[in-house]
């Protein structure tokens, strides 16, 4: 009987040595885990920064541009009103002919 038990604590022993193992196995695992989702979630938070830097230039640009177009169509205005104040006094005359004196 002693013999059984004595038997069996080898084995639970055994089996105890295996478990340990696994535990510290597991733990190198977990660790190693960590430092990648750490390193992820910083290249995330860089990455958002530039994100929000870009998000805010793209703003910015496309503000000038409106205001470009909005210049813009207001010389295209002024250009018309001057082309028309222009025209206003202009007398063409169509059918006489040109002279010319050599």
């Amino acid at each position: 009987m002693l013999g059984g038990i004595q038997n069996t604590i080898s084995v639970l022993l055994t089996k105890n040595h295996n478990l340990k193992q696994d535990i510290l196995e597991l733990k190198s695992a977990l660790n190693a885990s960590r430092t990648v989702t750490d390193n992820l979630r910083t290249q995330l938070r860089k990455a958002e920064k530039v994100n929000d830097t870009l998000k805010e230039e793209l703003d910015s640009t496309r503000k000038k541009l409106n205001d470009q177009i909005e210049e813009s169509n207001r010389l295209d205005e002024i250009y018309d009103e001057l082309e028309q104040y222009t025209r206003k006094n202009a007398l063409e005359i169509i059918g006489v002919p040109i002279i010319r004196i050599n």
